[in-house]
């Protein structure tokens, strides 16, 4: 048959047991025609033939079944020819044995007889003509041939020798179709031999032919040997392909079990090769049931090593997370129906401890030659260190774009709100960042203020007491080591304000991040966020360089600010020193005018009278003492500043501070129309002080007094002792001192009212002095005013003076 013989055409050489089987039959079939003859005897009645019939009814039905059966089994078309010839071939012969049992008329049964003749004529060329058909090779054919030249040397043979009456009762016609019908069964019985296909099936035409002849040649009786005879012929044609046929399955049947027996072999020492394998092998049905899984695999995902008939349970998906075990669900049976030439993703699995593996996946129809169906054959690596490694680079390269972004949007700010806008913008790409605090440390280095906010809920966090950040607070300790830390909203601030931030804008916890440079904090960044940040090791080293990169940004931008103060503090230095060379000239003018111009007069005659010299010469000396008291006032602030000016500081009573002061002023006051006022000291008031520095603290402050109080004004001059100091209080009714100018009169140059056409002289100098002068000798001076028109009061503070002081002073 086609799918089992050779590439010359042969069949498998038939094994003994075979050989034995198809022996015992023909003995069997020849035995029982023997019988048949001796115990029939031509009576006369048609038993014979309704046996005969029943036996090859029952030999062509075995033989149809066997080849149906070979052919179902194992897809052969061959084995379906010979189904389909040898029922047509049973057909007839039982057609025409029953045909015997009838009487017939002399033409009927002529007819029925050359209609046989004519019938079993093509069936046996149709026969002949298929065994020769697809281009059979010439030596075929040749060798095919000699059972056609056999059977007619044997027929003249015969024809000759009943010529010469050599042998009776057979005619040569049947005997060449006897022959050549032996001539092609026998050799089929011989062991060790490979018969060609097509002999059984022209043997079959033989004897087809020869029946027909055996018809044509019965008796008036049809009881003599030739068709007895015939018949036996016939059924032994037709056991002899089922009994090749046999012999053909009996050796296909062990060369399956040498297959079967090397497939074994080879399957086990494929899956050695594959347990052997650094990847997961599965082999998958349509509904997702294991068929194979080598050791990776089992080890994985716990399902059984090798061969299984699958496990309905699919407890290895279980082992994927929900959206992997989705795609499965739909790549594997897509896969099956060869909807895609293959499938290829990277999924997650975790083994029995929890740990996630990263495999690549993939999925490619195989047809199972034994199943006869299409599995998937799923195979997998683990690439976890690989994809771990691709996820950090990938995160790393994130990271740096999202510092180099940071870098190059905040580095041209300069304004400490404008960097945290900019930063809250960027920053909610990576991070749940809701809102952004930036703390400064004050100058006391106690406490923190907020210097700019910007995103929901500053507001209520901008109530946060700066005494809350104690010692332990995040904030305090995150500007003490410079590392980033994480808290609660409900762990740093009270309950009522944690419930309102939270309910309002979904804050909950606060990063603290320290802003860093010159390798110093400068500040901390609190990033308020709805959830927990995870601080792993590659979090602490992003916020870090973004602490550098803000840091950076918040010094410069400190700088800058600091720059534009000194700009404005040299400016206004600049302007005051102006406003003063212009103002001291002036006073310096003026006096020195009125000096050279009345002792001019005088020195030219031009005033006769003693008594108008006198005044000349008065005039003269207090525009001196005014000119001497401007120079003096700018020497003693050139001494300040060059830290050249000396107090000596020593026991100083009240009292004589206050004699002094009041013999000076008493005239001046009221010869300006001023109500003067020295109220006494407590008799114990000693102060330890500089006597003159503090009379000339005392003189600049009444000189004030004098000069912005009017006529019909009142000044006055107070002592009192409290907590160790002796305090000095000018209280004048003049025209105050605006709220805005309380802290700048205190400046160098610096007057309310600085142009040259001021009411009221002065260079500007006598409180700054006066100031430094106070604190040189420990002490503190204050101005209050409660605006313009409302008078100033100034007040002295200095040291009382105790014998603890004087020992520290003595050398």
């Amino acid at each position: 048959m086609t799918d089992r013989k050779t590439g010359s055409g042969h069949l498998d050489a038939p094994g003994t047991a075979s050989n034995v089987v198809a022996i015992a039959s023909v003995a069997v079939a020849v035995l029982g025609a023997l019988v048949l003859q001796r115990a029939i005897r031509w009576p006369g009645d048609r038993n014979d033939f309704v046996l005969l019939a029943a036996v090859v009814l029952y030999l062509a039905a075995q033989a149809a079944w066997f080849f149906n059966a070979r052919w179902r089994l194992l897809g052969d078309p061959v084995d379906a020819r010979v189904r389909n010839v040898f029922l047509p071939i049973a057909a007839y012969f039982a057609l025409r044995l029953l045909l015997d049992l009838v009487t017939f008329s002399p033409p009927t049964l002529r007819a029925i007889e050359g209609v046989s003749w004519a019938f079993s004529h093509v069936l046996a060329l149709a026969l002949a003509a298929w065994a020769f058909r697809e281009g059979a090779r010439l030596q075929r054919m040749f060798a095919t041939a000699r059972i056609l030249v056999l059977p007619a040397i044997v027929a003249v043979l015969g024809w000759w020798l009943a010529g010469r009456g050599v042998i009776e009762g057979v005619r040569p016609t049947e005997l060449a179709l006897a022959a050549g019908f032996l001539l092609v069964a026998v050799p089929l019985l011989l062991p060790r031999r490979q018969p060609d296909w097509r002999e059984p099936w022209l043997g079959s035409a033989l004897l087809l032919v020869a029946f027909a002849h055996l018809n044509i040649a019965w008796s008036a009786a049809r009881f003599d040997g030739p068709l007895l005879w015939g018949h036996v012929l016939l059924a032994v044609g037709m056991v002899i392909p089922l009994v090749g046929a046999m012999r053909e399955n009996a050796a296909m049947i062990r060369s399956q079990t040498t297959l079967s027996d090397r497939l074994h072999r080879h399957r086990e020492s494929t899956e050695v090769m594959l347990d052997g394998l650094p990847v997961l092998v599965l082999s998958l049905d349509r509904q997702l049931r294991v068929r194979y899984a080598n050791r990776s695999a089992s080890a994985l995902l716990g399902v059984a090593r090798g061969v299984t008939v699958g496990d309905p349970d699919l407890e290895w998906l279980d082992r994927f997370p929900p959206p992997d075990r989705s795609r499965l669900r739909t790549a594997i049976p897509a896969t099956i129906d060869r909807k895609s030439g293959g499938w290829e993703a990277v999924v997650r699995v975790a083994d029995a401890t929890g740990q996630v593996h990263w495999l690549n996946t993939q999925l490619l129809p195989v047809l199972d030659p034994v199943a006869g169906e299409t599995l998937v054959e799923l195979v997998a690596s683990d690439v976890s260190d690989l994809f771990l490694a691709r996820r950090i680079a990938e995160a790393r390269q994130t990271r740096m774009a999202f510092l180099s972004n940071v870098a190059q949007t905040v580095a041209g700010e300069t304004e400490d709100q404008r960097i945290l806008e900019r930063f809250l913008e960027l920053g909610q790409e990576i991070y749940p960042v809701i809102s952004l605090l930036l703390y400064r440390p004050r100058a006391d280095g106690g406490s923190f203020t907020i210097e700019a906010a910007t995103g929901p809920g500053i507001d209520a966090l901008r109530r946060l007491p700066s005494s809350s950040i104690g010692t332990g607070h995040p904030c305090r300790l995150t500007f003490r080591d410079g590392m980033p830390r994480a808290a609660a909203v409900a762990d740093i601030a009270p309950a009522a304000l944690a419930s309102q931030v939270l309910d309002e804008h979904g804050i909950s916890h606060v990063l603290y991040l320290p802003l860093l440079s010159a390798g110093r904090v400068v500040g901390v960044l609190a990033a308020t966020t709805n959830s927990e940040p995870e601080l792993d090791t590659a979090e602490i080293e992003l916020l870090t360089q973004v602490g550098f990169l803000l840091g950076g940004a918040v010094f410069v931008s400190q700088l800058v600010r600091e720059l534009d103060e000194q700009r404005a503090v040299a400016m206004e230095a600049s302007r005051l020193k102006s406003e003063f060379l212009a103002n001291t000239s002036h006073e310096l003018r003026t006096p020195l005018t009125a000096i050279l111009g009345f002792l001019q007069l005088v020195l030219d005659g031009a005033v006769e009278d003693p008594g108008k010299q006198r005044d000349f010469l008065r005039i003269a000396h207090e525009s001196a003492e005014k000119l001497l008291t401007i120079i003096n006032d700018v020497l003693d602030l050139a001494k300040i500043e060059a830290g050249r000016l000396e107090v000596h500081r020593a026991p100083v009573p009240a009292r004589r501070v206050l004699e002094d002061v009041e013999t000076l002023f008493r005239h001046q006051m009221k010869g300006q129309g001023l109500s003067f006022t020295v109220l006494p000291p407590p008799e114990a008031a000693v102060l330890w002080a500089d006597a003159d520095r503090t009379v000339q603290v005392l003189t600049n402050l009444l000189s004030n007094a004098m000069k912005f109080t009017p006529r019909g004004g009142s000044i006055q001059v107070a002592c009192s002792v409290a907590d160790g100091q002796v305090a000095f209080t000018v209280r004048d009714t003049g025209c105050g001192i605006p709220a805005g100018e309380l802290g700048a009169v205190f400046d160098s140059f610096y007057q309310v009212d600085g142009s040259t056409t001021r009411r009221h002289g002065g260079t500007g100098l006598g409180l700054t002095i006066s100031r430094r002068l106070a604190e040189m000798m420990g002490g503190a001076l204050e101005l209050e005013s409660a605006g313009e028109n409302q008078g100033t009061t100034a007040r002295l503070r200095l040291a009382e003076y105790s014998q603890e002081q004087a020992d520290e002073a003595a050398p």
